[in-house]
């Protein structure tokens, strides 16, 4: 949160979902199917593509391996029951990833 907030973003507390970084893409709130979700298609219209399903897990792929595997941590403003936004925008995922010695924040948002 508060890297988020020195950004300029909005808080949302404990309302981060905690992923596995380690998870393939179907095992349990797994990081790389969360990317693909929220990167394969338009998030305003669901049923057109964006970059696709191996495009968005080949970037997800590369996001994560900008951070130490050992120590890397990464949470999304999506859980399974809803999303929390840390913007005014319509639509938007958000992602914080982080190791001993980087943080990135990865926000897509859209309007419809």
């Amino acid at each position: 949160d508060a890297f988020v907030t020195s950004l300029g973003y909005l808080p949302i507390g404990g309302n981060w979902e905690l992923l596995d970084a380690e998870a393939d893409m179907a095992g349990a709130r797994s990081a790389r199917a969360a990317l693909v979700e929220a990167f394969s298609r338009n998030m305003v219209l669901s049923g057109s593509p964006w970059l696709g399903e191996a495009d968005a897990l080949a970037m997800g792929e590369d996001f994560l391996a900008c951070f130490d595997a050992a120590t890397r941590q990464i949470v999304t403003n999506r859980m399974y029951f809803g999303w929390n936004p840390i913007t005014a925008a319509t639509f938007e995922w958000a992602f914080v990833v982080f190791d001993d010695s980087a943080i990135a924040l990865l926000l897509a948002t859209d309007e419809d």
